[in-house]
C-alpha cells in the first residue's frame, strides 16, 4: 500500500505537486503515526489551481489535518471532513494553523512538511460527553483553542443540554498508540460518494 492512493482530482497533479507528495508520503512513513491510516489518506481539488491533501486521524469521525496547495502557498488546516463529491464546505470550515508562501519557479516544500510533522505530534483536546460523545478542539495559527468537530452519536436538544458539561477532558495526538476514549470511523469511503448512495 502506498500513501494518498484515493485520488479524487479529476486531473494530472502538475510537478509541484508531484514533488509534495512524494515529500509527505516520505514523512509520513518516517514518522509512522499509529492513529493515521495510510489506507485513509485522500487527494482532492478545487479546479486546476488548489490541491487539497487529506490526512484523518483514523478514529475521530474524519478530523483530519487538511493541506491546500497552491503555486504560491499553502495553507494547513484542521477541520472534519465529511461529503465532499459536490463542494468542500466541510473544508472551508475548518481551523487554520499556518500559512506558507512558496516561490512558484522553485518551491520549497520544507516549512509545509514541518508545520505538517508538528500537527501530527501536536496535542488535540477531546472533551468527552459520557462515554460515546466528545467534542475535539485543536489551537489555531494564534494559539488560540478551536472547536474543529464532533463525534458520537446525535442528541436532541434537552440531551445536549444535560450534556453541556463535559465528563473529561483529555489529550490525544496521532502518535498516540491507542485510540481514544472516544472513537468514531474517519468515513473516508463516504466522503467521495454522498451523492451516490441509494435511498
Amino acid at each position: 500500500m502506498t500513501w494518498f492512493q484515493r485520488d479524487h482530482t479529476g486531473r494530472d497533479l502538475r510537478p509541484a505537486e508531484r514533488k509534495f507528495i512524494s515529500a509527505l508520503s516520505g514523512l509520513l512513513a518516517d514518522v509512522a503515526a499509529p492513529q493515521i491510516d495510510e489506507d485513509e489518506t485522500a487527494l482532492t481539488a478545487e479546479g486546476s489551481d488548489c490541491l487539497i491533501v487529506l490526512i484523518p486521524h483514523r478514529a475521530l469521525g474524519g478530523v483530519s489535518i487538511v493541506v491546500w496547495l497552491t503555486a504560491d502557498g499553502a495553507v494547513v488546516t484542521w477541520a472534519q471532513v465529511a461529503a465532499l463529491d459536490c463542494c468542500h464546505d466541510s473544508l472551508d470550515l475548518g481551523t487554520s494553523v499556518a500559512q506558507v508562501r512558496l516561490k512558484r519557479a522553485d518551491p520549497d516544500f520544507s516549512p509545509v512538511l514541518e508545520c505538517i510533522r508538528k500537527q501530527i505530534d501536536a496535542p488535540l483536546i477531546l472533551k468527552r460527553f459520557g462515554s460515546d460523545r466528545a467534542t475535539v478542539l485543536v489551537r489555531d495559527h494564534a494559539n488560540k483553542l478551536r472547536e474543529v468537530g464532533d463525534i458520537g452519536p446525535s442528541v436532541d436538544s434537552s440531551e445536549l443540554w444535560r450534556r453541556s458539561i463535559p465528563s473529561q477532558e483529555v489529550v490525544i495526538r496521532l502518535t498516540d498508540p491507542d485510540p481514544p476514549p472516544v472513537t468514531s470511523p474517519s468515513g473516508v469511503d463516504e466522503w467521495f460518494d454522498s451523492g451516490r448512495r441509494g435511498v
